[in-house]
Formats: C-alpha cells, sequence, structure tokens
C-alpha cells in the first residue's frame, strides 16, 4: 500500500512540475530575442496552424520526421524574420521557407545620353503606373515629382501594345529607346495613356 501511495505521489508531483514548465513557457512571447523556444510554427507565427501535418515525401502519411522537420524550420525562420539570421546563414534545407529575393523598389534608372531624364521604377515592370520620368539627368531621380508611365518588356512592338492595353495603357511610345538606360532591360517598352 505505501509503494502505491508513492508512486502515486510521483506521479502527481511529475505532472504538477510539468504543468508548471508549461505555464512558464506560455508566459514568454513568440520572440527569439526573448524566448529561445520561439518558433514560426507557434500562434501568431507565419507557419501557423502548418507545421504539424506536412507530408513533405507526399506518400500520404505524416512521420514523426516530417513534424520535426519542419519544427526546425520554423525555428530558423522566426529567427531569419527577427533579423537574428542571414539569408546566407540559414539553413540550405530551408531555403525554400524564405520570401524570394528580388528587386527592390524605386530604382533609378540614368541614360547614357545627354540631356535624356532619369526613369524612376517604383513596381515591378509590367505593372500599370510602375514609373515615372524626373527632372534629373544624372541618376539621382530628384526634382520634380515627374509623369508616371507605364514600362513593359516584350520582343517587339506589337507584343508591347498588346500588353499595354492589357494593362490599361493606350499605346507604345515609338521613340522611347531602352537601349540609352542599360540597367532597363534591353526589350523595354513605354505605355502611353
Amino acid at each position: 500500500m505505501l509503494r502505491r501511495l508513492t508512486f502515486i505521489l510521483a506521479v502527481m508531483m511529475c505532472v504538477l512540475v510539468m504543468s508548471a514548465a508549461f505555464a512558464a513557457a506560455d508566459t514568454l512571447p513568440n520572440d527569439p530575442k526573448l524566448n529561445p523556444d520561439a518558433n514560426a510554427c507557434y500562434a501568431g507565427g507565419t507557419l501557423e496552424g502548418r507545421c504539424n501535418g506536412v507530408d513533405s515525401n507526399l506518400d500520404g502519411v505524416v512521420s514523426e520526421d516530417e513534424v520535426k522537420f519542419a519544427w526546425v524550420g520554423g525555428w530558423y525562420l522566426i529567427r531569419f524574420q527577427a533579423g537574428m539570421i542571414s539569408r546566407a546563414d540559414f539553413p540550405k534545407e530551408y531555403l525554400y521557407l524564405l520570401p524570394q529575393e528580388g528587386p527592390t523598389f524605386p530604382q533609378c534608372h540614368d541614360s547614357v545620353w545627354d540631356g535624356y531624364r532619369d526613369y524612376e521604377l517604383l513596381a515591378p515592370i509590367n505593372t500599370l503606373l510602375n514609373a515615372r520620368v524626373r527632372d534629373s539627368e544624372d541618376g539621382s531621380c530628384t526634382g520634380g515629382s515627374g509623369y508616371s508611365l507605364t514600362l513593359v518588356t516584350a520582343p517587339d512592338r506589337r507584343s508591347a501594345e498588346t500588353l499595354c492595353i492589357n494593362l490599361g495603357a493606350m499605346y507604345v511610345d515609338p521613340s522611347f529607346r531602352s537601349d540609352g538606360y542599360p540597367s532597363l532591360p534591353l526589350d523595354t517598352w513605354m505605355c502611353e495613356d
């Protein structure tokens, strides 16, 4: 009887200690700068609700290894998002979790020809009103707010006109020459409204 009572007390103590540990963990925010266990898989993280059901090998069964792999990726991801791990230091097997690298905007495009104004690209090419012409001619994209326009890339004028019309612009400006702007793709065309 004493042995049984000791066993029950031991189990109750374990449950009590574990409950206290979980309660303490719940009080820490999901911030990797404050909580060493912070994870993008937890509530509020960018992977919330997506880490326990990842069937990465597509065999129809979510294994314990697949769940562990997802949670380890979440641990790295939240640290990347907090600026604690760089893209270069991010483990290669989890790179698929990172947002794709792409161009940042605005971008200033200077002409190689004297007297040609700068083009400021505000959004990706092939989006409506993605650029504006600035007063500057030195690659600084300064002076005046400039007028807005649309730049597209296409292999020929006919394709460029189709793109322009589909974006809501009227026609292609035949006088624009992207070869004078070496930082723009050679097949860049300007749409006019």
